[in-house]
């Protein structure tokens, strides 16, 4: 039983908020054990050596990390850096890192993450330049702070916030949540 299925059956009924989250999370882990399946069967009907693979196995890592299947997700990015080093796809390199990152944080590894933050930097790609580049930067903020090194965090953080001004307009929120 997985720990928010134990919670939902210990909460007592009149905590709703409580009771609700734990239903989304278990929703959410069926979701994802069905899209592991899904990716897995997908990334067998591709070449060997392809791409496509490549990518269809970074959101396969993914989704094994989000289980908790850490050593799947390891060995599915293993195979997706293979494959992009031979196609010298900088993009996958750089996303294969940045999920090898939150595995590799998860277990508290301070030099392992900061090693994987520094080799997804490494290979940028064009993401970095985009909103997603912000994302990965607001993360690697959040994953330093997690694993102790805050100054590593605070310069994550200054680099996050610095390109958001960058951003094209109708990708920035104004307060509200409306786009300006």
């Amino acid at each position: 039983m997985t720990g928010a299925a134990l919670l939902l059956e210990s909460t007592p009924a009149h905590e709703l908020i409580t009771r609700a989250r734990c239903l989304r999370a278990l929703g959410r882990t069926n979701a994802w054990r069905g899209d592991a399946r899904s990716l897995v069967e997908a990334s067998h009907l591709l070449g060997r050596r392809s791409r496509r693979r490549a990518v269809q196995l970074t959101f396969l890592a993914e989704v094994q990390a989000l289980l908790g299947r850490d050593d799947e997700a390891i060995g599915s990015l293993g195979e997706a850096r293979s494959i992009a080093r031979i196609h010298a796809d900088e993009r996958i390199l750089g996303y294969a890192a940045w999920t090898q990152v939150r595995v590799v944080a998860r277990r508290r590894d301070v030099d392992g993450t900061l090693r994987w933050l520094a080799e997804a930097e490494r290979h940028p790609g064009d993401w970095l330049d985009h909103p997603t580049g912000t994302q990965f930067l607001a993360e690697a903020a959040e994953i330093s702070a997690m694993v102790g090194a805050e100054q590593i965090a605070e310069g994550f953080l200054r680099r996050a916030i610095a390109s958001t001004v960058r951003l094209p307009i109708s990708t920035r929120r104004t307060r509200g949540g409306r786009r300006s």
